[in-house]
């Protein structure tokens, strides 16, 4: 029995040992929960800055920008819708970025030029939008590289921005210069009795797109041309003739332009300009106007008679009277001298038999 009671001591002296070993682990494992709890603290601090994506003013502008019109200076339209997603109304902005090749217009926004040295910027000011309202603005992008380009292409974009300048998503734009076209250049000379001459010009689409407009260079006296016509030279040419028309695939321009009367003009010279723009060689037309020697004589003559009055003795045209009385008239001229001749030699001789009466009178 003793035994038994030193083996019971022993086994609970052995198991108030192990407790406190197997507890010094518990207050220990709740110590790492308090700091991951520290994680939703910071979360409200990112949230705070809206992303491009949540930004309430959104500008979508269409892609694809076609110049187009004067060869020169070709310009374009930028369409560009701004929405307000936002749940109270607002005024928003948004950002032109394009090349430096390229100047914006401002159209129907309220636009104003930002510095950039590498590209062209315009920061436009919408109108109050309501909520889930938007509005569409068109704006002109005109090219400003000299010489002229074509089969060009440039990128930009738009990004819309809110008044405490929160920036929303950035849209991109895509800007095409106009393709190189061929036109076929013809003309024909048609002079006048009075000296002008009349000049018939013929332009052709060869191309298979529409052209909206060309430029036809003139090398003359640009005083001989209609005032209509006039226009100041961009090449150097003595005249320049802008043509504000747009020709479909196959189209033909005709139009007309007079000339005065001028001694030693002679030559016309017809260029279709720019030059690079074209792909064909028949854009260059050279003319042979009248030169005009004598003004006067040339005014006169008629070109339905053109043998009339070759004789220089005065003979007349086979329309004149009946009986072959035209024919007696030069007859007549020539008689009239001969008489005349004889009448003072008739008055001379009766002068003197006059005289030799009185004589014998005298010595009677």
């Amino acid at each position: 029995m003793f035994r038994s009671m030193l083996t019971g001591a022993v086994a609970a002296s052995a198991l108030a040992l192990a407790t406190p070993a197997m507890a010094a682990p518990t207050p220990v494992t709740p110590q790492p929960t308090p700091t991951a709890s520290a994680s939703p603290t910071t979360a409200p601090t990112v949230a705070a800055t809206p992303t491009p994506h949540d930004a309430p003013f959104k500008a979508k502008p269409d892609y694809l920008v076609f110049l187009n019109g004067d060869p020169w200076s070709p310009m374009g339209d930028l369409n560009v819708t701004v929405r307000n997603t936002g749940s109270t109304p607002g005024r928003g902005f948004f950002l032109v970025d394009v090349p430096t090749k390229l100047i914006i217009g401002k159209g129907d926004a309220d636009c104003m030029a930002e510095g950039g040295r590498d590209k062209e910027q315009v920061l436009c000011r919408t109108a109050v939008l309501p909520a889930g309202g938007s509005r569409t603005y068109h704006l002109r992008v005109r090219s400003m590289v000299t010489p002229p380009i074509f089969d060009h292409t440039e990128f930009g974009s738009v990004t819309g921005r809110t008044e405490d300048g929160v920036s929303g998503r950035t849209e991109s734009i895509k800007v095409n210069w106009p393709s190189r076209a061929a036109l076929r250049l013809r003309g024909s000379v048609a002079p006048h009795a009075d000296g002008t001459s009349t000049v018939t010009i013929k332009v052709t689409n060869a191309s298979s797109f529409t052209v909206g407009a060309y430029s036809l260079m003139l090398r003359t006296n640009a005083e001989l041309l209609s005032p209509t016509y006039r226009e100041p030279s961009r090449e150097g040419d003595s005249c320049e003739i802008y043509r504000d028309v747009k020709l479909a695939a196959g189209a033909t321009d005709t139009f007309q332009l007079r000339f005065g009367p001028s001694p030693g003009l002679g030559t016309l010279r017809l260029i279709l300009a720019p030059q690079q723009r074209y792909t064909n060689q028949d854009i260059n037309l050279t003319l042979h106007l009248p030169v005009i020697t004598d003004p006067a004589p040339s005014a006169t003559a008629s070109p339905a008679t053109p043998s009339a009055g070759p004789s220089p003795t005065g003979t007349a045209a086979p329309g004149q009277g009946a009986g072959g009385t035209g024919a007696e008239l030069p007859k007549t001229g020539a008689d009239a001298t001969t008489f005349a001749l004889v009448g003072g030699g008739l008055v001379a001789l009766g002068g003197a038999l006059v005289l030799l009466r009185r004589r014998r009178r005298f010595v009677a």
